[in-house]
């Protein structure tokens, strides 16, 4: 799906299966002002460079509702989802077992992002972010459960470029980073807030990396109240 500049894309119980793009966006791409609502939709096993699902750049709305983006493979970022310079809502959305570089299941650069209740699963990035790479922007993510990510920094989330998290209630157990840098974060330059966040009782298979790394060392989340981690470390 091609949505143009303007254009007004909006989708209930709808499938985007098994698409190809040479560039980006495998399943629907948009370009600049356009709106972009899907509620129950199944998008799956798509490709792309970026965004093998959805690539939304400059939208001037982006909605999920409910339905499952899983079995996505971007060659380079979000594999389930990229999203750039626009907002993105998604409530009760299931993302599982997407792949890319960096961002296996979401890739956000400069993006406004409300998670709510969102399942991240098994998502895998070779690079950095297996859930979600976070290029600036603002996050909020509320009552998200997000389940063994696998990526070589950042199991679960990366954050860079001054992005701005604030991780409240849910659940981010048993990720994987094989280079060491934080199983569930590891952010380069930003802010992530952590608000009665349970992020213990399930290891991934590699206990060896920290659970947070920054640039100040490895860190640990104090919880259950808020801990807010930036470039200096994490404080309660």
């Amino acid at each position: 799906v091609w949505v143009a500049a303007a254009g007004d894309f909006s989708a209930v119980n709808t499938s985007l299966l098994s698409n190809v793009a040479t560039g980006t966006g495998g399943a629907l791409h948009t370009v600049g002002a356009a709106v972009v609502t899907c509620s129950l939709c199944t998008v799956a096993q798509n490709q792309a460079s970026d965004g093998a699902g959805f690539y939304v750049d400059a939208a001037v709305g982006f909605s999920t509702s409910a339905g499952e983006i899983r079995d996505n493979t971007a060659t380079d970022l979000g594999g389930g989802v990229y999203v750039a310079n626009a907002t993105w809502a998604a409530a009760g959305t299931v993302l599982r077992t997407n792949h890319a570089r960096s961002g296996g299941g979401i890739a956000g650069v400069d993006a406004n992002v409300n998670l709510a209740a969102v399942e991240l699963d098994a998502n895998d990035a070779t690079d950095a972010g297996g859930g979600a790479w976070i290029d600036g922007g603002t996050w909020s993510v509320a009552g998200t459960a997000a389940y063994d990510q696998f990526a070589g920094v950042g199991g679960a989330l990366a954050v860079d470029g001054g992005g701005s998290v604030t991780v409240a209630g849910g659940s981010f157990l048993g990720h994987t980073a094989t280079a060491g840098g934080g199983s569930v974060l590891d952010l380069v330059d930003g802010s992530v807030a952590w608000n009665y966040v349970d992020l213990g009782g399930r290891p991934g298979p590699d206990n060896a990396a920290p659970e947070i790394t920054t640039p100040a060392g490895p860190q640990s989340y104090a919880g259950p109240t808020t801990t807010t981690c930036t470039v200096t470390g994490c404080v309660p």
